[in-house]
């Protein structure tokens, strides 16, 4: 039975975050009120905190608190559930986010999925006239709703979980979607590295290095004065409006907008914007400015650059211009602002602000203008990654009304849990174990990622290694170093790069070809025989650059990081070392433990294809593993 629950009767404690000191990196997320929306938390907009800051450990997030928004016209009200957090993070919120704690894990979850129900309704709930004020908590405490009873809860919020983690798993492979379609338009666009097709390179007179990487194989470049930069030989320099159908938005007449479902969708700027799609929450009746359906549509206010898609036709407030490309699909367009953005970015990083962006401003943004067959190429590649974007975001679409229709009634009692899931499970196939199609998904983005090289990355590793210890590594050295920050530190770069076992360690086909082919790197061999890799003389000015690039900053840190590992008198850079650091640290992380016993345990259980060796037991004695694993916890890897 169903019983009435008052919200103040059971908050045990109720806070506010601290007034952060914002820094570029550290350990400490800062929450901030766009980080919550649809009863999630998005990351993306949060920052960091000053460790050297104090704060009280009262205001550390727990699993299990509610956080809502407390101030701001339109954002206060918003709420959300800690269902999770960061392992090796500190997260904590700024001074806007209300902190609730509730000693029933799911009590307080289904307070929470009830207030996000009816979260409109807790946006009026402003203490004051302007659009600053306070959400009014004494009101928030006194709101009532009714609940099921305990032994149901568990089972109503495990369902509603499963539907946010089927969003969340779409959430993620377009995440990841988007993250392979910008790294192939860096290599292609930025760093001029776009394999040459075979008629592209008939077409410059070097038909021998059709598949080579354009720039990297010496492709002729060309110094551009408009665009401040060399380009390949025969592009062109341009604007935005010579490759986008640009429309700036229009407000119309405030008395035309409802909730109501009545008229166009209507966004007036960036505040609905989500990871991808925004989200639809007003209309008008009286529609001036229209976006068609798959347009860009790109803030040309503060923050200026931001981007969504439009899922349906609709009307554009002046906060907004919608962009469509004139040849074809967006996927170009897309990745062209996206990199707009990261520039506008850095000059509001530089102290250049930038609170709009005007028409002739945003219609004469300088461009480069590529190859068509480049462009053909690259489209080609790119297109289906956007294509199943738009294919998972309209499934999220989907679960997410079918959450929020099935959400009161499931707290009311009106509907049962068998009956929701088989609700769910008539369009979704929700209790399968296995879902085929995200699996297709996962396979499509590696074996795109096999396409793309690492030529930088990997010479990067011999130039730092150089000019730090004076030697070099050969291909095993390299690819134990390449295994190591993926699978020690985690670079996310290198997390599609697929590792099998070798006699000698961690293998990667992918890495070996870029080793091979790689343009920046020589074969050098040292007076007792052994070969090594080096950085070409003529290719060290053009990697310190890339060293330099802000973009690249999280890579060079990890590579600084692990190579210092391996610099450590114990390790000595020794690759017997690199292997038993490798090889230890997957046993301690994977079983959580720090027993000797049962690390051996694991070792004896992970075969060898060495012939010398049954297992990783046999070759790394007793005494150098447990030596391995008090360096791995004296540099806290665990």
């Amino acid at each position: 039975m169903n019983s009435w629950y008052r919200l103040g009767d059971y908050v045990v404690d109720s806070l506010k975050g601290i007034t952060p000191k914002y820094v570029d990196e550290s350990d400490i997320i800062v929450l901030n009120q766009k980080c919550i929306r649809n009863n999630s938390i998005d990351y993306k907009f949060s920052r960091f905190h000053d460790g050297n800051k104090k704060f009280s450990e009262k205001k550390i997030l727990r699993i299990g608190d509610i956080l809502f928004n407390s101030t701001g016209q339109g954002t206060a009200g918003r709420c959300c559930f800690v269902r999770d957090l960061p392992k090796d993070e500190t997260v904590i919120t700024d001074s806007h986010i209300l902190i609730l704690r509730i000693e029933d894990f799911y009590l307080a979850e289904s307070f929470s999925y009830s207030f996000y129900n009816e979260e409109l309704f807790i946006q009026t709930f402003m203490d004051g006239s302007t659009g600053q004020g306070e959400l009014d908590k004494l009101r928030l405490f006194n709101v009532e709703f009714k609940l099921p009873e305990k032994l149901k809860r568990k089972g109503i919020c495990e369902f509603l979980g499963v539907l946010n983690e089927k969003i969340e798993v779409n959430q993620k492979i377009n995440q990841q979607l988007e993250a392979m379609a910008k790294l192939v338009y860096d290599f292609w666009f930025v760093q001029f590295d776009f394999p040459m097709s075979k008629a592209y390179a008939a077409s410059i007179g070097k038909p021998r290095l059709a598949g080579k990487p354009y720039k990297a194989s010496s492709g002729k470049m060309v110094y551009n004065a408009e665009l401040k930069r060399e380009i390949p030989k025969g592009w062109e320099d341009g604007t935005l409006s010579d490759i986008a159908e640009i429309t700036m938005g229009q407000s119309p007449a405030g008395s035309s907008y409802n909730q109501e479902e009545i008229g166009t969708v209507f966004y007036q700027g960036s505040t609905d914007f989500g990871l991808r799609f925004p989200a639809v929450r007003q209309y008008t009746t009286e529609p001036s400015r229209m976006a068609q359906e798959g347009d860009i549509l790109l803030s040309v206010r503060a923050p200026v650059g931001t981007i969504n898609q439009a899922m349906e036709d609709c009307c554009i407030g002046r906060g907004l211009a919608a962009l469509r490309e004139k040849k074809g699909s967006i996927s170009y367009l897309w990745s062209q602002m996206v990199y707009f953005k990261q520039i506008f970015d850095r000059k509001n990083a530089s102290g250049t602000t930038f609170g709009a962006i005007t028409k002739n401003e945003l219609f004469g943004l300088k461009v480069c203008i590529p190859n068509e067959q480049v462009l053909d190429d690259f489209k080609e590649i790119v297109d289906p990654l956007h294509d199943k974007i738009i294919v998972c975001s309209k499934e999220n679409q989907r679960l997410a009304e079918l959450r929020d229709w099935l959400l009161p009634m499931l707290m009311n009692g009106q509907v049962g849990i068998k009956e929701a899931y088989k609700e769910v499970d008539n369009e979704f196939n929700i209790a399968a174990e296995d879902n085929e199609g995200y699996r297709k998904n996962s396979n499509f983005v590696d074996s795109l990622f096999e396409n793309l090289n690492f030529y930088k990355e990997i010479a990067a590793v011999q130039l730092i290694e150089e000019e730090t210890t004076g030697r070099t590594h050969g291909k095993t050295g390299i690819q134990k170093t390449m295994s190591n920050l993926q699978q020690i530190l985690k670079e996310e770069r290198l997390e599609k790069v697929k590792f099998k076992e070798r006699p000698w360690g961690m293998f990667s086909d992918t890495i070996a070809e870029n080793i091979e082919t790689n343009p920046f790197i020589y074969k050098f061999k040292l007076e007792n025989g052994r070969k090594v890799y080096r950085v070409k003389p003529e290719a060290k000015k053009e990697l310190q650059n890339w060293i330099n690039l802000n973009e690249n900053r999280s890579y060079i840190t990890s590579l600084n990081q692990i190579l210092s590992i391996h610099q450590e008198p114990f390790i000595n850079n020794d690759i017997y070392k690199m292997e038993l650091l490798n090889t230890v640290y997957r046993c301690m992380s994977k079983l959580e433990s720090d027993d000797l016993g049962i690390i051996r345990e694991a070792m004896k259980d992970w075969p060898m294809i060495e012939p010398k060796y049954k297992n990783k037991a046999e070759k790394f004695s007793e005494k150098v593993t447990a030596k391995m694993m008090d360096f791995i916890k004296k540099n806290q890897l665990i």
